[in-house]
Formats: C-alpha cells, structure tokens, sequence
C-alpha cells in the first residue's frame, strides 16, 4: 500500500483515499480498505538448460636450445529460459501473480516483532481465490549465449649455460557475449475470450479458482487461514491447452524482443617479449608487453517519444517503432607493459624480491552495450587504470 496517513475531517473519520490509519504505533498498524490497498499472490519458477561446448588443442617442440609451443581453443555456451516445450514437461519458466485491490489490515507486532500477526480487517476475502480479478501470467523465453576464441604461439630460446633466455609469443582472444529476449504474457479472460465483464452476459467468467491447487497449502499461513495457491507450470500449461481463454500482450511480448536483446564482441590481440638471467644470487627478468582491445557493443534503445495508440494502433507496429532502434557502438585502444622483476637469494629459505609492472582493468560486457535516456545520449566505454 501507499506509505500515506489518511487526514481525519472534524468528526475524526479519515477521509481521502490514503490508506494508513493515523493512529499507528510501533507495534500497530492499520490499513483501511480503499483503492491504494493492494494484496497480491505471486508463484515463481526458474527452468533453464545450459549446453557447454569446449575443444582445445594444442602441441610443442623441443630442440637444442629452443622450445616452441601453441594451442587454439574455442568454448561455447548456451543458457535457454523458458517454460518447457515437450509434451512431458508443463515447464514453470516464469510467475504468476494475481493481486485484489481496496484490502484492509492489521499489521500487529504486540506478541512477537519478528513475526508479525497479519488479519484482514476489510475488503474481498484474500484467501477465496475468487475474489482475485486481476492476473497476469509472464513466462520467460530467453537465452544468453557466449563464445569464446583463442589461439596463442610462444618460442623460447637459451642463451647460454647459466640459463639467460629470450621468450616471445602472441595471443589473440575473442569473446561474445549475446543476450535474447522473447518474455511473453497473457491475462486470464475466461471461457468466453473476453477480458473483465463481457458486454454480451453482463458477466465476468475469469474465475481464477480454476487454478487453485486444493491438495496444497504454503507452510507459512497468515495465522486467521491458508491463502490459495497456484503453480505456475500448470497455469503455463492451460495456456498451451486453452489459448483462447486467455489475452495476449502483443506490445510487451514485441518490445521484450529488442528490450532483452543485446550483444558485446571484445577482441585482444597481444604481443610480448622478454627475457631473463641470473648472476650469482640474482635472477631479474624483464619484458615489454603490446596489446590492442577492440570493442563493439550492439542493442536497441528506447525511442525518445513514445508512439500514441492513435498514431499508430497496431500495437506490434508501435512496440516496433518505439523500440526497434539498433545502436551501435564501437571502442578500440592499444597500450604497453611493460615489467621488471628481481630476486635475490639470501640463502635457501631467505629470498627478497622487488618489482615494477603496469596492468589494465577491464569493464564487466554489462557496461558494453548502447543505453539512452530522455534527456542525453550515454555511450559506455572501456575505462584503464
């Protein structure tokens, strides 16, 4: 409910549409039963398969004085959100909620504050699962994919007995990260097709007590009775039986597809080399390290001004023209590095070491992608330190 006390006219009745009474304390509180008041049910479940796909290879060659190695790897991975698609599984890959609005209560911690005493003091009974109509049903269908590429060669070579050597290699790394979005929602409309009261009947048959689970009860009652409960895979599962029972959302299922899609490739390529000695009881190596990062974020923003339904009725054409907008942008940078490291060997279990180097913090893919606001255009980028 709105956090709003109820102003009192000269009789000392509250007035308004606020719904906190005002003579709350610190263990009481009361809610009167007026618009604001919302008591909502929300079932959640989370279905999802991850494929991982992984092949490497690689080999190295040893002569005189001179040892030479490389290997290439490719790695893919594939995460799917969604609500079950075979006949055996009725999937649970979403929520449920349904919610009564104008619900009056009583929140009393008189006789435990940890777990509050919660009665209904107004409104549509919360635990008839008839009173409840309004519902909505989300089930998720998405799916985040990445790859990831790798191909590296490196070569050593000794210089002469007391080990000085010369090493030199490359790597190259690239990896994608996409995002898919396709979430869907429905609300229920009943027998008839027909959302709220059917002009026809003068009735509204979206009885949502079709979707109570009679042989299930939650663990954690709210002390005056059980409330209902649902289960999203079966309510996921009438849809797929009866989709003329229930009303699509074609402009949230359309703007889901370009609100939840989004994609980040980041290519390194690098080069180094160095070396390394010893005199005596002091071993240094030291080397210089090149790489360039290439980076390219793509995804849809939203329109600064949102299409009128009078502009445009259709709602998969407006969803489109409000959020079918492709970004693109592109970031690119090179750097050296270099370092030096040194070792002295006091005796076998006595070392000291001392070292010098430069390094590169990288952003996470999130802070990669296109985003617009209203007022200013934000392009995220790469950030060293």
């Amino acid at each position: 409910t709105a956090r709003s006390v109820a102003p009192l006219n000269a009789a000392g009745e509250p007035t308004g549409a606020n719904a906190i009474y005002g003579n709350y304390t610190d263990l009481v509180t009361r809610v009167r039963p007026v618009a604001a008041s919302n008591f909502e049910l929300q079932t959640d479940g989370n279905r999802f398969e991850d494929s991982q796909r992984q092949i490497q290879a690689g080999a190295e060659h040893t002569f005189a004085r001179l040892t030479l190695d490389y290997d290439a790897a490719h790695s893919q991975s594939m995460v799917r959100q969604d609500d079950g698609q075979n006949s055996r599984d009725v999937g649970s890959g979403g929520y449920f909620r349904t919610w009564l609005t104008g619900v009056g209560w009583i929140l009393d911690k008189t006789a435990d504050a940890a777990r509050p005493m919660f009665t209904q003091a107004g409104g549509p009974s919360i635990f008839d699962l008839r009173n409840y109509t309004n519902s909505e049903l989300n089930k998720r269908a998405n799916q985040r994919n990445g790859i990831l590429d790798s191909a590296s060669v490196n070569a050593r070579h000794v210089l002469d007995q007391r080990g000085s050597y010369l090493k030199a290699g490359a790597r190259f790394r690239r990896q994608m990260a996409e995002e898919v979005g396709a979430d869907r929602r429905w609300q229920y409309a009943g027998p008839d097709g027909v959302p709220g009261v059917n002009p026809a009947t003068g009735r509204n048959d979206a009885d949502l007590s079709v979707f109570l689970f009679k042989d299930v009860r939650t663990t954690e009652s709210l002390r005056n009775g059980p409330f209902p409960y649902t289960h999203v895979g079966y309510v996921a599962e009438h849809v797929k039986q009866h989709p003329e029972q229930w009303t699509p959302d074609p402009y949230y299922d359309e703007t889901r597809k370009y609100l939840g899609t989004r994609r980040v490739t980041e290519e390194v390529a690098s080069a180094y080399l160095m070396g390394g000695t010893r005199i005596g009881r002091l071993r240094g190596v030291a080397g210089l390290r090149f790489e360039r990062t290439d980076v390219v974020g793509w995804g849809y923003v939203r329109a600064r001004t949102l299409s009128s339904v009078t502009a445009i009725p259709d709602p998969v054409q407006r969803a489109r023209a409000d959020y079918a907008n492709a970004r693109t942008i592109r970031g690119g940078y090179g750097d050296t590095f270099p370092g030096a490291y040194l070792t002295y060997a006091f005796s076998r279990n006595l070392l000291a070491r001392a070292n010098w180097s430069n390094s590169i913090g990288r952003p996470p893919f999130t802070n990669l992608v296109p985003r617009e606001d209203r007022k200013s255009t934000r392009l995220n980028s790469s950030h060293r330190t």
